[in-house]
């Protein structure tokens, strides 16, 4: 402070703005937000200390920044400032978030049930496991896929709230409240014993630090109230429907008004904000998925601006301001969009190559196509009317037609073991296709799932 007042007094202000060290200073900062790091390999303005010129501009920040109406529980307030990297980054993903988007298109037709089990699955468990469940992602997929039992407490809860999400648009009337925050807890917790869940530790990730239990509940009703004010639009000015939508997510993981199950039932209310604000495709985006990556380390600059130890950095410095909370959460829905663009080009690039493959055979429907891609692909893949089932979102007799279909045809044959019926394969599939090359390219599309299925992402 006492740096900010001797510049003002000894050389005036007018000096300052007329320094192009300074000028050149506030353009970086309506670019893009600056680690304390790069902050210091820049040419500051002469006569003031590296500290007093951060606090100048923090302090300018502030005044021109836009208010995020949900103060913490000291009270404390909050801002950011709406950069062109921010700017970018959320043009980016709205025009591709619309309900006129390509990608919208693609990911709800009808052949597409399959693929968004692959984003919907993996997304559930990492909400679950960002409240700080702790499950096996390997066990939960399985479960979820295979349409099984819950066999405790935790496995009952992740059931639940992947049902909840086809909930969603039967709640579109209905104004955010606390009440309707409370529904969503209950319609996670219906049938679950909560002293029974397997729990770990909750990932604070962007948060700096842990608000006591006691703290939490106190204010929980206050909290909410607030949240709910932002999620209708009663507060907020100028806020982008992207930034708004990414806010509320992280206002329920950081603040815990609903204990256990917080990031999850706020992860349904950014679904359900960007439904009702015409973006369907950003509640399909896999943003706990990724947020879980970054938490781990597994996503790293340059996808992102900032590793963890740079983001808590940054925030520690300046506590107040949340412009690298915004960078960094527009940044990872854009990493989110980017990996599900990639996956439904490869899709389409196989499917592509797949009808070509099976175009002697036209009476072959989408599901059945992906079946038999698959069969070409690993000659000891087995296949399960469960497993397709509930991967296709079809009745038990159509996905028991599409195997037997095939088993006529010659494409797979039928085994029982027990009750269940497992079909793979048939000996000599692929010489029933006469084309190596279309049949090397199919089996050169390699998808890589790994995102999907609790593996390690960088790119």
């Amino acid at each position: 402070m006492n740096n900010v007042r001797a510049y003002s007094l000894g050389q005036g202000i007018g000096e300052l703005l007329d320094d192009p060290a300074f000028q050149a200073l506030l353009k970086r900062f309506s670019q893009k937000c600056m680690s304390w790091d790069e902050f210091l390999s820049l040419n500051l303005p002469p006569n003031i200390s590296p500290l007093g010129m951060w606090e100048i501009m923090n302090r300018m920040s502030r005044y021109m920044g836009i208010e995020l109406p949900i103060p913490d529980l000291n009270d404390g307030e909050y801002w950011y400032r709406r950069t062109h990297e921010i700017t970018d980054v959320v043009s980016i993903v709205t025009r591709a978030c619309g309900p006129d988007s390509p990608l919208h298109r693609t990911m709800t037709s009808a052949g597409s049930q399959h693929f968004l089990m692959n984003v919907r699955i993996p997304e559930v468990i990492a909400a679950a496991r960002l409240d700080g469940l702790s499950l096996s992602m390997r066990d939960a997929d399985i479960q979820l896929r295979l349409d099984r039992a819950p066999r405790n407490a935790t496995e009952r809860l992740v059931a639940n709230t992947f049902s909840a999400i086809d909930h969603l648009p039967d709640l579109l009337g209905e104004p955010f409240s606390r009440d309707l925050f409370m529904h969503l807890r209950e319609r996670l917790l219906e049938d679950v014993d909560i002293s029974a869940l397997a729990t770990t530790k909750a990932s604070l990730g962007t948060g700096l630090f842990e608000w006591p239990d006691e703290m939490t509940e106190r204010y929980a009703d206050r909290q909410m109230d607030y949240i709910a004010a932002y999620a209708n639009h009663e507060t907020g000015e100028y806020d982008h429907d992207v930034l708004r939508a990414l806010m509320l997510t992280d206002s329920f993981r950081f603040y815990r008004p609903l204990k256990e199950v917080s990031y999850q039932v706020g992860s349904l209310v950014a679904h359900l904000y960007a439904l009702k604000h015409h973006l369907p495709v950003l509640g399909l985006l896999p943003a706990s998925r990724v947020k879980l990556d970054w938490d781990e380390g597994r996503i790293l600059p340059p996808s992102v601006s900032f590793d963890r130890s740079t983001y808590e950095n940054l925030r520690k410095r300046s506590p107040g301001d949340l412009t690298s909370l915004q960078t960094l959460a527009a940044q990872l829905m854009l990493v989110a969009l980017r990996i599900v663009e990639h996956y439904v080009e490869t899709w389409e690039n196989w499917d592509r190559e797949l009808r070509q493959m099976l175009k002697k055979d036209i009476h072959l429907n989408d599901r059945q196509r992906s079946i038999l891609g698959r069969a070409l692909r690993k000659s000891e893949a087995e296949f399960t009317i469960r497993y397709h089932k509930n991967n296709h979102g079809i009745a038990y007799p159509t996905a028991r037609r599409d195997f037997l279909e095939l088993v006529d045809k010659g494409y797979l044959t039928q085994e029982q073991r027990g009750k269940a019926f497992f079909f793979t394969p048939s000996y000599g599939l692929q010489a029933m296709f006469t084309n190596p090359e279309t049949l090397a390219r199919l089996q050169g599309y390699a998808v890589d799932k790994s995102f999907f299925t609790g593996g390690s992402y960088n790119k």
